[in-house]
């Protein structure tokens, strides 16, 4: 199943600061469009740039007035910014994954951005990340990166220690994840958290988190766009599934009891529309959850066989490992389980320490 991206574009980008807006206009194959208009320092001949739209794309643009005197008509002068997109897109795995991936992180905040970021602290989700937005022409190229971790860890440490820490995280990130080397930020390394809550457990890696960020209003607001209208894309099992892997990958914590077996799974949602929506689409695959404070909570052993049977887990190694491993640690077994519940171990016993 394809998605037509040139169905969700919307009217006008609206800047930043919120004060103006301006038409976004959208061309096709084989249209020619003015994307640039230079007027020469001598003379008062202006050099016009054209783009011809090629095959299987779309082109995206905008224009905007230049110099002092924007607001007045006596202003001629303008600047363009325009992007090329692929008119079609699969709703495979690829794109359903990074779209739940994506769900917390561009669903918050403030409308105006005009800045994609993804942050986290698994190299083979920035991994996904990076390949969904390579299908829409966004190379590794394009993405500045930094790290992010703890601002405690410098307090258990010496500047020396700092200093090779730091050295072996962009090592790290480097060595397992596709951003490029020359595209670091001028400050490389963030340190984040809480300073008033002084006994608080530091949670952050020393490798920290890597955060990848692309500037681009326009594709900003179509990967927005295309979140906003998720449920619209939700068009059979296998799209859930694939979305909610994403969504597990980055917002699910896995819980276990007091005796090691699994408790709870975990999935965080601050705002209770997300909440509805993530309970209706795991309804959808017969697992039920109840609403908690910035979550939503998934008990027992049935609900759990199901999160393993449609491997929502699975793009997060570590945690899937976590999960595999406390399911795998019940003792007692409810008569009506005992066959899922010995085929599940059956199945996993050779990845469970």
């Amino acid at each position: 199943m394809m998605l037509d991206l040139s169905k969700i574009v919307p009217k006008e980008i609206l800047t930043k600061s919120g004060n103006k807006t301006y038409p976004l206009h959208i061309a096709y194959l084989g249209e020619k469009v003015l994307i640039a208009n230079t007027k020469n320092k001598h003379s008062d001949i202006w050099y016009p740039r054209y783009i011809t739209v090629p095959e299987g794309t779309i082109l995206l643009w905008y224009s905007w007035p230049t110099g002092r005197n924007q607001s007045q008509d006596k202003n001629t002068g303008l600047r363009y910014n325009y992007l090329v997109l692929p008119r079609y897109i699969p709703l495979d795995q690829l794109t359903m994954n990074t779209l739940g991936l994506l769900q917390a992180e561009m669903t918050k905040g403030n409308i105006r951005k005009s800045n994609l970021s993804f942050t986290n602290s698994e190299p083979s989700l920035i991994n996904v990340v990076m390949k969904f937005f390579n299908r829409l022409g966004i190379k590794h190229l394009d993405w500045s990166w930094s790290i992010t971790s703890n601002f405690k860890l410098k307090r258990i440490e010496n500047q020396s220690e700092t200093s090779d820490r730091e050295i072996q995280a962009k090592s790290y990130w480097l060595q397992y994840t596709d951003v490029n080397s020359s595209k670091i930020r001028n400050k490389p390394f963030q340190y984040t958290g809480n300073k008033h809550c002084e006994n608080r457990w530091v949670k952050t890696m020393k490798l920290g988190s890597l955060r990848i960020d692309h500037s681009n209003i326009i594709l900003y607001l179509i990967v927005r766009k295309m979140l906003d209208d998720i449920e619209t894309l939700l068009h059979n099992q296998s799209t859930i599934i694939h979305y909610l892997q994403g969504v597990f990958a980055g917002e699910a914590s896995v819980k276990p009891t007091k005796y090691e077996s699994l408790d709870n799974v975990d999935v965080g949602a601050v705002f209770l529309k997300d909440q509805k929506f993530y309970a209706t689409c795991l309804l959808k695959l017969d697992i039920h959850s109840s609403f908690e404070k910035n979550c939503i909570r998934i008990h027992n052993m049935e609900n759990f066989l199901k999160i393993h049977k449609y491997n929502l887990l699975e793009l997060h190694p570590l945690r899937q490992a976590k999960f595999l491993h406390h399911l795998s640690r019940y003792k007692q077994i409810p008569q009506r389980l005992k066959a899922s519940y010995s085929s599940f171990k059956e199945e996993v016993k050779d990845v469970i320490c």
